[in-house]
């Protein structure tokens, strides 16, 4: 029996793996790469992908891009928040963190558990953690 082959094109989920891949490999350039394949492909309305796409900057040392990213999407889910405030946690910059979830809250976006763990992490990481406290 022949396999068929309807559609050998990356979509939006090869681009989050590959993101993920990039991300925990510290792959930038292949990452800067992957950007610029979901712009010209129009993924860049995708939410996961844009997720994707901050943590992948943010694993790759680019804290910066990420956040431009993240300022530019129309859109944002609790996935997208969380992923810029697990960026700025990794990166030792506990308060940006809480700023970003008081932000969040401020938009009426209901954080999840996984909004929570990544505050905890950003605060341990910073010394926050009587602040961290404060917040769950």
């Amino acid at each position: 029996m022949m396999l068929e082959v309807h559609d050998s094109t990356p979509n939006a989920v090869t681009m989050v793996s590959v993101l993920q891949a990039c991300g925990a490999l510290a792959a930038l350039e292949q990452g800067r790469l992957l950007h610029a394949y979901i712009l010209r492909r129009g993924l860049d309305s995708v939410l996961p992908v844009l997720a994707s796409l901050i943590t992948m900057y943010a694993r790759c040392g680019d804290l910066e891009v990420g956040k431009r990213v993240f300022d530019q999407m129309v859109k944002r889910d609790v996935v997208s928040w969380n992923a810029m405030i697990s960026s700025y946690g990794m990166h030792g910059f506990g308060e940006r963190a809480i700023e970003v979830y008081n932000e969040m809250v401020s938009n009426k976006i209901a954080p999840s558990p996984i909004t929570f763990v990544s505050l905890l992490g950003a605060c341990s990481h910073s010394g926050l953690v009587d602040e961290g406290k404060k917040l769950v």
